[in-house]
């Protein structure tokens, strides 16, 4: 995947080359994918005026007590595999206690738009692909191996899918029960 990415061969679903883009603070290799649409004003402000700055930024817009919401993904996303010792799993950091939702589109932006108490840059039409409950911050899809995720999320043919999590916000926020989002994380299903 990475060698995929850094041969020049990134998402095209948003509208330009992330790898090109000049700026590391707009995107981050991650081992099964490239995360992006950062908090740190890259791809636009976060609603409440927290965006944060650094390496911090590496997330969506903070609603606890500055740490990012976070959505990384470890394993390989491979088209139709079920399981496995290296199966993809979905890890989500900072987001509270609650009902945690997957979302997935086939295209995205590098321009933000608002949503709730976060950024969101998942394209036209994102759709639920998963339901988890965070704990302790943290939220994973799948629970387990097991799961032949291409299938599970609708996946017919490979390509770059676009991932964010989204999660309902702490009391005291500025919009208190709004939703949050994570990052972005575009995925080549190989």
């Amino acid at each position: 995947m990475l060698v995929h990415v850094q041969a020049g061969h990134g998402p095209e679903g948003t509208g330009r080359h992330l790898m090109a883009l000049p700026d590391h603070r707009q995107y981050e290799l991650l081992n099964s994918g490239v995360a992006f649409c950062f908090s740190n004003g890259t791809v636009g402000e976060c609603p409440c005026g927290d965006s944060t700055t650094g390496d911090w930024g590496l997330g969506g817009c903070p609603p606890f007590e500055g740490r990012n919401p976070r959505l990384e993904v470890h394993g390989e996303t491979r088209f139709g595999e079920v399981g496995g010792p290296h199966f993809a799993r979905f890890l989500a950091d900072f987001v509270g206690d609650g009902p945690a939702i997957l979302l997935q589109s086939n295209t995205a932006s590098l321009e933000a738009r608002t949503f709730g108490n976060g950024l969101v840059c998942l394209g036209q039409s994102p759709r639920r692909v998963a339901t988890t409950t965070a704990i302790g911050g943290a939220a994973m899809v799948p629970p387990g191996p097991g799961f032949d995720l291409s299938a599970r999320f609708g996946v017919a043919r490979r390509g770059w899918r676009y991932y964010q999590m989204a999660f309902r916000m702490p009391e005291g926020h500025c919009h208190p029960g709004a939703v949050g989002f994570t990052n972005a994380v575009a995925v080549l299903w190989d």
